[in-house]
């Protein structure tokens, strides 16, 4: 299955809380551009996607995929914004880190 952008900017958006206009309005971009996107009419430009990206809180990146919610969604931002503020080599021991520590079994 091939996954377009488009697909997730609506989810994001409305995992938000926010509106057409409000996005239009945080982003400068227009009202009916943004409603393109989101029905795949128009395509986004690098510029566009980081101001999308940044109005929804998330890496550029996450907008090519569903949006998370609740604590863990919450966790993953802050752990992007610890890991921007890393050099490279530092952000990849960070993670190798993570990843050694044992996975806990979910509750419940």
């Amino acid at each position: 299955m091939t996954t377009t952008l488009h697909q997730f900017l609506r989810p994001h958006r409305e995992a938000r809380g926010l509106t057409l206009e409000q996005v239009a309005n945080i982003t400068g971009l227009s009202y009916s551009y943004l409603s393109d996107f989101e029905r795949g009419k128009k395509g986004v430009k690098l510029e566009q996607l980081e101001k999308l990206a940044a109005a929804y809180g998330v890496h550029p990146v996450a907008l090519f995929m569903a949006p998370e919610d609740g604590p863990r969604a919450e966790l993953i931002r802050k752990a992007s914004e610890i890991a921007r503020t890393k050099s490279v080599e530092a952000a990849e021991d960070w993670i190798k880190l993570g990843e050694r520590m044992p996975s806990e079994e979910p509750k419940g």
